[in-house]
């Protein structure tokens, strides 16, 4: 690890070279991306104010330095690199020459508009982290994002999830790795956890008692929460701990580890998808990933008649409309349909099935 007085980045304070420091010692997305940027000599003058961003972005706003994190300081970085081959000064941008660059990520790299939302975002936030504390104005201001289409969500049904399950039971790698992966979906059932939660869960944040648990989780926005377990859930998170124990492979501090080529440790955002999706494929599913589960997670708590505000705080929504959009496709909510007789009266027609004396007074209506 690089020492402050070693640092590249010369207008870095001590305290916030070793801040930085602290991030690039952690490794992943984000550090590749600082990495990057830092190597890239058009960025020169910009990165010190990349860096203190990306830390108050990760220290102080609790973002995840692997996804969200990652995220922002790359299209920054990205936005950063267009002006520069333009000439154009990224102090000191006009709203055209931001835009100009939104217009580039659609027409030349095709880019969609939740990858384009994200940028927007990103941008905000840097230049409006710069005008706060005097380092310059806010070239964002009256920037739009576009408007990303809101898809149905998506959700398991019971026959999927058995599938599920099944093809853990037929295919899993090992015997180790079906007592995981079997504990892994049902985690991802039962509790509704982001993927990067999953992958963060620590074996301290499980309190097990008899046949209940909780899950103590920190979530986006480094947002603390509860989430309590019941049933085969419980069962297998045990069954899994005690065999991870007894292999002795991986020693981390983490619920579940990755046990591929050679390598035991936590098993990551990326690690937790695989294996969602392996499972999938093999299932002969056409939809997947970990999003669904927690939908569908969402869905059956509220056809079981929890209420819409328990179920928010157990997502860690911050709104209760992205709650109301994951519950949009329960069972409870579908019941309510248009009757069949309501149709037939449009039609003139008679339900299938009626006896005849039914059919006569349906007639006479």
């Amino acid at each position: 690890m690089l020492t402050p007085a070693e640092t590249p980045i010369g207008d870095l304070s001590p305290a916030e070279a070793a801040e930085r420091d602290s991030l690039l010692a952690r490794g992943g997305r984000l550090a590749a991306v600082m990495r990057a940027a830092e190597a890239d000599a058009a960025l020169a003058v910009a990165v010190g104010d990349l860096w203190r961003w990306a830390v108050w972005l990760v220290m102080i706003r609790g973002y995840r330095a692997s996804t969200t994190g990652a995220k922002y300081a790359a299209a920054v970085a990205d936005l950063l690199r267009h002006v520069a081959a333009r000439g154009q000064d990224w102090r000191e941008l006009a709203l055209e020459e931001i835009e100009g660059w939104l217009r580039s990520l659609y027409v030349q790299r095709r880019t969609g508009a939740s990858h384009r939302s994200v940028a927007v975002s990103a941008t905000k936030s840097f230049y409006r982290w710069r005008g706060a504390r005097g380092r310059g104005r806010d070239c964002s201001f009256g920037l739009t994002a576009p408007k990303v289409p809101r898809k149905v969500p998506r959700k398991f049904t019971g026959a999927e999830l058995k599938a599920f399950f099944a093809a853990i039971k037929a295919h899993a790698q090992s015997p180790l790795t079906e007592v995981r992966d079997r504990a892994l979906l049902l985690v991802l059932l039962a509790s509704g956890l982001r993927r990067e939660e999953v992958s963060t869960l620590r074996q301290d944040e499980v309190s097990i008692e008899g046949r209940i648990g909780v899950l103590r989780v920190t979530g986006k926005g480094a947002k603390e929460r509860e989430v309590p377990i019941e049933g085969p859930v419980v069962r297998a998170l045990v069954e899994w701990l005690d065999a991870r124990r007894k292999d002795g492979r991986a020693t981390g501090a983490e619920v579940f580890s990755e046990y591929r080529s050679g390598k035991f440790g936590p098993l990551g955002p990326g690690g937790v998808e695989r294996v969602v999706k392996r499972y999938a494929k093999l299932a002969g599913l056409r939809r997947w990933g970990v999003h669904v589960f927690r939908v569908t997670f969402a869905t059956l708590l509220y056809d079981d008649g929890v209420d819409i505000e328990r179920i928010r705080i157990l997502m860690g929504h911050e709104s209760i409309e992205t709650t109301r959009r994951y519950i949009s496709v329960s069972q409870r909510n579908r019941k309510d349909r248009l009757k069949p007789h309501r149709q037939h009266a449009a039609l003139g027609t008679a339900p299938d099935g009626l006896p005849a004396w039914a059919k006569q007074l349906e007639s006479q209506a």
